[in-house]
């Protein structure tokens, strides 16, 4: 976080920070983005598309506001919607700049995703986006690309792949990251669900995610807690999920060393 701050502040070119942390979606945040393998579909969307194959939500909307510590902005907001076992997704980042570059960044991620069941306990998904990256001084530039994501189940255990930017797509002469993520999800009961994710890119430290959910209320409400680490940066982050007849509330916190507290909030609309 602290490389991307410093990039919208010295120099907009570098500007890649959603490229390199995905995860804005409350659920992702709340489990320090060790969230493939929970069992969700139209959240999946914005993190693995495999978990189409057995749909649960029929739309996603959500928003994650950060601030730095010289007060600037960063808001992130992002909708996801299904039919059957196709998916359309997209979410946008961005700030309003000041000084040598007056104006505003954006990044985006816009995707078409697809899910499909293989067996009872293997099932694997495919995401065709595009990245889009706009800044005041020459306007937007888009790029196309693809994500490929496999789940597997046995007894108590969950295990998840998925591959970003398999091509290796890139944006203004400036690669877009291109990294495999590999998940772990163990059911010790219906109250608790243990979370592990790795992920690996090129020319970078292993990101290490760790997470834990707790049933609190028969699917009601749910409590979920979360640690990221990657060299010298950690996240930590917590929230909870309420559920009450379609709808789906979820929030989460984000804490950074050195940085304001980041909140983000969705809303699901379920069958």
């Amino acid at each position: 976080m602290r490389r991307i701050i410093f990039g919208i502040t010295i120099s907009i070119s570098m500007l890649f920070g959603m490229f390199e942390f995905q995860g804005e979606e409350p659920i992702a945040l709340q489990t320090g983005y060790a969230c493939m393998t929970l069992p969700d579909a139209t959240d999946a969307m914005f993190y693995n598309p495999a978990a189409l194959s057995e749909p649960a939500s029929i739309m996603k909307a959500f928003f994650f506001s950060q601030y730095t510590t010289s007060g600037l902005g960063i808001g992130v907001y992002g909708l996801g919607a299904r039919y059957k076992n196709f998916g359309i997704s997209f979410i946008e980042r961005g700030a309003k700049l000041e000084g040598d570059y007056t104006g505003r960044y954006g990044e985006g991620r816009y995707a078409l995703s697809y899910g499909r069941k293989i067996s009872d306990n293997l099932f694997w998904g495919i995401s065709l986006k595009t990245y889009k990256f706009s800044e005041p001084r020459y306007g937007a530039s888009y790029s196309p690309s693809i994500d490929f994501g496999l789940l597997a189940k046995r007894a108590n255990w969950d295990f998840g792949f998925y591959w970003v930017n398999a091509p290796g797509s890139d944006l203004r002469n400036e690669d877009i990251p291109e990294y495999a993520q590999v998940a772990l999800g163990f059911n010790a009961s219906q109250l608790s669900r243990t979370l592990l994710q790795i992920e690996a890119q090129s020319n970078e430290p292993v990101k290490m995610s760790f997470g834990e959910e707790i049933n609190l209320v028969d699917n009601v409400l749910k409590i979920r807690g979360g640690i990221m680490h990657q060299s010298d940066l950690n996240h930590f982050s917590c929230g909870f999920s309420l559920h009450y007849a379609k709808i789906n509330v979820d929030y989460s916190v984000l804490f950074v060393p050195d940085m304001p507290i980041s909140h983000a909030i969705g809303l699901a609309f379920r069958r």
